[in-house]
């Protein structure tokens, strides 16, 4: 088995939504989250709003450990919050898909999915 198919998952576009059709059409158990292969300690997609963690200070490393964890993976689908900087190089004949949306409507999704789950203390701030 090899990988098929790469799924750049943008937060608030509907992704999950195309990944419950990946799950239905590959199975679950050739659908893989990119982020499980990756040290906890070098997990970016915990750590976005850390100007001091790896995945902003240090590129080259990060992305080396990234290629590193990501040669020998043998899943259908890979997916994941990752950029897709991330990935250059890394199974240059599989396609890879993203969702868009637009601008307005994300960021407002965003802030309101934050303030739901209170990421650092949004849930009391209210532009209104």
């Amino acid at each position: 088995m090899s990988v098929e198919l790469i799924f750049i998952h943008i937060p608030k576009t509907g992704g999950i939504s195309f990944l419950h059709t990946l799950n239905e059409i590959y199975g679950e158990e050739n659908v893989k989250q990119i982020w499980d292969y990756i040290k906890p300690d070098y997990r970016a997609d915990l750590h976005l709003i850390d100007v001091e963690h790896d995945f902003w200070t240090n590129y080259h490393e990060f992305r080396a450990h990234v290629v590193l964890s990501l040669k020998d993976v043998q899943d259908k689908v890979l997916f994941g919050h990752i950029p897709a900087w991330c990935l250059d190089g890394l199974f240059p004949d599989v396609p890879r898909v993203t969702w868009l949306r637009d601008p307005l409507q994300q960021v407002l999704s965003r802030v309101f999915h934050y303030r739901k789950v209170d990421v650092g203390g949004l849930s009391s701030w209210s532009p209104w």
